[in-house]
């Protein structure tokens, strides 16, 4: 899975914030973001259970776990920026490549819109079955 790459990326850029950070709270936050991101990751392999080809309920939770994990990852850039403070904007840093590439991550199929219009589909089929 993709996403797994995006984790690794950013649990990189992690390591180089704690390095610089100049403020705690909000690396407490990039540290959360990131706890977060690696339990949705786990889930997402947890769930498609190696599956070349999943039923549509799987596939609307992979796919929302993906989302769920881009979200988190984006709220963790947000966070590093803060803790790092002016320096992590300098073009070429670490968070500035970072910040890059997991803004990256959003852009692999299916669009987070479709995720959200699919998830909800399937939630109402799924009632509708066992009513």
């Amino acid at each position: 899975m993709i996403t797994a790459v995006y984790v690794g990326t950013a649990r990189a850029l992690r390591d180089a914030v704690v390095a610089t950070a100049r403020h705690d709270r909000p690396l407490g936050l990039v540290e959360q973001h990131l706890l977060t991101a690696e339990a949705l990751l786990e889930r997402m392999l947890v769930v498609a259970d190696g599956d070349p080809d999943p039923s549509e309920a799987v596939f609307a939770e992979i796919m929302l776990a993906k989302k769920a994990v881009n979200d988190q990852l984006q709220a963790l850039v947000a966070a590093a920026w803060d803790a790092v403070g002016g320096a992590g904007f300098a073009a070429g840093s670490a968070l500035d490549r970072g910040a890059r590439d997991l803004r990256a991550a959003s852009l692999h199929p299916i669009d987070p819109e479709a995720t959200l219009l699919l998830a909800g589909g399937q939630a109402k089929r799924a009632a509708s079955a066992a009513a």
